[in-house]
């Protein structure tokens, strides 16, 4: 019995992880069509786009701090109370990554940027127009799971772009200024959006939205950084017969799949956390 569950798990498909991984290792840094060798310049424009969104999202996390007298103002509620919509947005950027940042493994980094940030930018909407503090709470973080695919993405398209090449290290120094940068101007950014007479509590929100938006539109037309996605798409145009690079286009993924696991892991993994919170 023991002999036909072995053969029977042996001939059975890859699970999603390990189809994944697959595709993974295929990947060759000496392809030529791999991004590691795209111009420095054309990388460093990418990186760089990428960091000012990280430090546009770190430092909505502080901005609200600023503005909490306008909503125990208009909303009512005790300090405590109020201060949840500062913690909730930091609560769903570590709860968002569990999520986005396994999925830009999969299907590509770029539209999970574009989407995630293109959704951050309608949610804000929410906020802005929130006609009680527990529905300001919610969409704080809806908000901060939205946007945290510039926190758990950005470290990803640097590894992709510069893998551990020589000169790795400006372009992970530039990530971490900026995920520490923006929280350290968002609260005094904040602060005189609040006590403008004409702007209030809430172009706190409307500026994200803006910006979000420019940026959802500007990240439109940055090119895939994905390696395995970057040789598939340049081995179906010119038609390559390189073995590394037909390995890599023919691996199927199947997306839908893929994104069923890593919801039951990321489940999983918060069902186990709060199940270690509740014995301390």
């Amino acid at each position: 019995m023991e002999e036909k569950a072995e053969q029977s798990t042996t001939h059975a498909p890859h699970s999603g992880a390990d189809v994944a991984l697959s595709a993974l290792q295929k990947v060759d840094f000496s392809s030529a069509s791999h991004p590691i060798h795209w111009n420095p310049i054309k990388k460093w424009s990418i990186i760089i786009v990428y960091c000012m969104l990280q430090t546009f999202i770190t430092l909505s996390t502080t901005t609200y701090v600023s503005a909490e007298f306008l909503v125990q103002e208009k909303y009512g509620g005790s300090t405590q109370v109020v201060a949840l919509g500062q913690s909730m947005f930091i609560v769903g950027t570590a709860v968002g990554p569990a999520f986005l940042g396994p999925l830009s493994d999969i299907g590509g980094r770029k539209w999970i940027y574009v989407v995630s940030i293109g959704v951050y930018a309608i949610l804000n909407v929410g906020t802005a127009l929130a006609r009680n503090l527990p529905m300001l709470i919610i969409f704080q973080f809806l908000c901060g799971a939205a946007g945290s695919t510039a926190l758990s993405n950005v470290a990803g398209t640097i590894a992709d772009l510069f893998g551990d090449m020589d000169g790795a290290g400006q372009p992970m120094a530039l990530f971490v200024m900026s995920a520490n940068y923006g929280p350290s101007i968002g609260s005094p950014i904040g602060e005189l959006i609040a006590e403008n007479e004409h702007l209030g509590l809430p172009w706190i929100f409307w500026i994200n939205v803006i910006i979000a938006g420019a940026f959802a539109i500007v990240m439109c037309f940055i090119p895939e950084t994905l390696p395995r996605v970057v040789i598939t798409n340049a081995t179906k145009a010119h038609k390559s017969s390189d073995p590394t690079e037909v390995a890599v286009m023919e691996e199927r993924i199947d997306v839908l799949r893929e994104m069923r696991f890593v919801t039951s892991m990321a489940i999983l993994m918060l069902n186990q956390a709060d199940v270690k919170l509740n014995r301390i």
